[in-house]
């Protein structure tokens, strides 16, 4: 059977970091939501699930679009050139990324964006999360059973205390998501995108240290 960690392990030992190990990515279990986790491996593009239905749900997903453009499921192609990138972050320990599935079905994503890598991008020293949901599955309560699991696995197995969401003002359904759980807004002037100079987003905090899972 394919071993996503001992692959991950054999092509990342020049990456090690102080952030995590590849030994950390475990898969997540939500329960018997019949909703799981697992991070994303080179087994990825071999998928024959996958390269047959996310084109497809990616068509139909236009908050993908329009609030993470730089994403691009539409061929198997983008979907190949995407598992390269992401295998090549992960290893280089500057992001991990988590499929959300239900029935061997990829319903979404978060990633998971380490202080070296947002450093890079825009200068902040911090941890931050993406997510999104493809848009046949909006609204059916998968992230919402999801997103507190990997906050869960994120202090517990990462140690991680803190991080933020960056949020575009007028994704008003990410926003209205995030206020559920114990997660504020805060000042935004020090998340301005180095290679944006526009207004920045809304930052959200989540001080994760102070939040005691059952």
């Amino acid at each position: 059977m394919f071993d996503p960690k001992s692959f991950l392990n054999a092509i990342g030992s020049a990456g090690d970091n102080n952030y995590y190990s590849i030994d950390d990515l475990d898969p997540i279990v939500c329960g018997r939501s019949g909703i799981y986790l697992e991070p994303i491996a080179p087994d990825f593009i071999s998928n024959e699930i996958i390269l047959k239905t996310v084109p497809t749900l990616f068509s139909t997903s236009a908050n993908i679009k329009k609030f993470l453009p730089t994403l691009d499921f539409s061929t198997t192609e983008s979907i190949e050139k995407f598992s390269k990138i992401t295998m090549l972050r992960t290893t280089a320990g500057l992001q991990f990324t988590y499929g959300i599935y239900t029935k061997g079905i990829l319903v979404g994503m978060i990633f998971v964006n380490t202080p070296a890598f947002n450093k890079s991008s825009m200068g902040l020293n911090e941890w931050t999360l993406d997510f999104f949901v493809f848009g046949p599955f909006e609204g059916q309560g998968f992230m919402r059973t999801a997103f507190p699991r990997m906050m869960m696995f994120l202090q517990k197995n990462i140690g991680i205390e803190t991080f933020y969401l960056l949020v575009d003002e007028d994704n008003e359904r990410c926003i209205n998501f995030i206020l559920q759980y114990p997660i504020d807004e805060v000042d935004n002037s020090g998340f301005k995108n180095l290679d944006n100079q526009s207004e920045p987003p809304l930052v959200f905090e989540c001080q994760l240290s102070t939040i005691r899972f059952q």
